[in-house]
């Protein structure tokens, strides 16, 4: 009996090894993929490739709401209402980051560059460190059955990418001219901060804002920031949105692809300026401070840029913030401090605000290397209350409150010593300068003294992103700092040693006795 078992346990065994030699490898790579898919990707993209509801008068389009939506279909793809751009509906075929033509599917190549790198700026990872590349070529695999364009098409061809032209003044010159003669500018806004007039109007094919890139955060550029990526990007353009292909504009010829080129040295040129990333934002003494946030004396220093994310602690959450840093620069004179803060915005909106925070009370303890205990980063606590400098776009004007938590309702704080604002928006870009009196009266703030490390943090709002009260962009805890002032005297003393130094040289000369060595 035992025998018997064992030999119908072989056959068995037998036939089955034989069944999974006889897949053809595409098929077992297919099914290798799907594994990793509804592991990895599914909860965004859907167990059945797309993260829309189906429409039933047409199972091949989505359903949509009344604004011309796409209907997001949380109940099998739970995370796709919480990002922004929706993720990529698989069964149309059509992708954005490609190396062959406008509307034509993606080779084989693009599609595994695009699950290891993923998506700058978006919620789409880099898989790169997670899958093995084999797992990548088992999950492309798998994704190009959700269409049936990957059986019944095939690439025409696959961009050029020869004939670089050298990114020098000259190419940078000639791509700005480009920009502006095609109209990127419309979109993308005259500087590139992604605020062109078109901006808020622009929609995917699934009926989703997809707002332009902002060309001075390359690390957001979709498809990737260096010179070769953008190259692609402008001449293939991006399937499924507004962004068209320059391949039909310039032409596939040298000539075209090195307008190609010049443009992508402009583009690159713009995000050339990587974030200054610091904890501490130091302060000179300077006897006339700056007049306005626009006053040329804000140039003298290079801003720190501070990250902020969304606020996802209390509802209403924020989990597609718009506003990712704040750059800020920093002057004091013997009475007042004065605070420059910029921070991107496509569009202005009488929504828009900033909130800088302080510590309502704070000193360093006397002789201690510990400082004291910082207020709850978001509003403050009831155990420590938190100073609040409010610019709203609307009243265009900075006013003082004190909070003591999310959920407190903030008290108006009177003479506490913002003395001065002024704002402006330009391009894109908002900029605000603050001054504050250095030791407002007792107990109408905090003061500030050189040397003292005094905390601060930023609640930004974007109204055009559907920004208010909760909910907007935060930062945590960093360091606005006085620099003490360096005494004259210690300027003149170097001059002053060497003066002595030449002077005692002259007097050992002078007793030095003729003849004598």
């Amino acid at each position: 009996m035992k025998r018997a078992r064992r030999a119908g346990a072989l056959l068995a065994g037998g036939a089955l090894l034989s069944g999974v030699l006889a897949l053809p490898l595409g098929a077992q790579k297919v099914e290798d993929g799907k594994k990793v898919y509804d592991l990895k990707c599914a909860q965004c993209h859907g167990r059945e490739g797309t993260p829309f509801v189906k429409s039933p008068e047409d199972p091949s389009e989505p359903q949509r709401d009344e604004s011309g939506r796409a209907v997001v279909d949380a109940a099998k793809a739970p995370a796709a209402p919480f990002v922004l751009p929706r993720p990529r509906d698989f069964t149309k075929g059509s992708f954005k980051v490609r190396s062959t033509p406008s509307g034509e599917i993606p080779t084989d190549e693009d599609l595994a560059r695009i699950v290891s790198d993923g998506m700058p700026g978006s919620s789409m990872p880099a898989w790169k460190d997670a899958l093995a590349p084999s797992e990548v070529r088992d999950v492309v695999a798998y994704l190009k059955t959700f269409s049936a364009r990957f059986k019944e098409e095939k690439p025409s061809k696959v961009l050029d990418m020869s004939g670089a032209a050298r990114s020098d003044a000259g190419s940078i010159e000639k791509g700005r001219a480009l920009y502006i003669e095609n109209g990127c500018n419309a979109c993308h806004g005259e500087l590139g901060r992604g605020d062109g007039l078109s901006a808020p109007t622009l929609v995917d094919d699934w009926g989703n804002p997809v707002p332009p890139a902002n060309f001075h955060k390359p690390w957001t550029l979709r498809g990737g920031s260096g010179r070769e990526d953008i190259f692609r990007t402008f001449m293939m353009g991006l399937n499924g949105t507004p962004m068209p292909s320059y391949l039909d504009v310039f032409g596939d010829t040298p000539e075209g692809r090195e307008k190609g080129w010049h443009l992508a040295n402009y583009i690159e040129s713009l995000g050339a300026g990587r974030p200054n990333l610091q904890q501490v934002l130091r302060g000179s003494y300077e006897e006339s401070l700056p007049s306005g946030p626009e006053d040329p004396a804000w140039e003298k220093v290079p801003p720190v840029d501070f990250l902020l994310v969304g606020q996802v602690v209390a509802e209403p959450r924020q989990f597609t913030p718009s506003i990712d840093r704040v750059a800020a620069r920093l002057f004091y004179n013997d009475g007042e401090l004065a605070l420059h803060l910029e921070w991107d915005d496509r569009v202005r909106d009488d929504a828009d605000a900033l909130e800088v925070q302080v510590p309502r009370r704070f000193a360093p303890p006397p002789g201690e290397s510990t400082e004291p205990e910082k207020p709850y980063f978001l509003k403050g606590d009831k155990q420590h209350p938190v100073e609040l400098w409010r610019f709203e776009a609307k009243a265009d004007k900075v006013s003082s409150w004190t909070s003591t938590g999310l959920r407190s309702k903030p008290e108006r704080l009177e003479g506490s010593g913002v003395v001065v604002s002024s704002a402006s928006y330009r391009d894109g870009l908002w900029r605000l300068q603050i001054r504050r009196k250095l030791a407002p009266p007792e107990g109408a703030g905090v003061a500030f003294k050189p040397g003292w490390f005094v905390p601060v943090a930023f609640f930004a709002w974007d109204g055009s992103n559907g920004d208010s009260g909760l909910k907007g962009s935060v930062s945590t805890w960093n360091y606005l700092l006085l620099e003490p002032r360096t005494p004259k005297l210690a300027y003149a003393l170097p001059v002053l040693a060497l003066l002595a130094a030449a002077g005692l040289q002259a007097w050992l000369l002078g007793r030095k006795k003729p003849g004598k060595p």
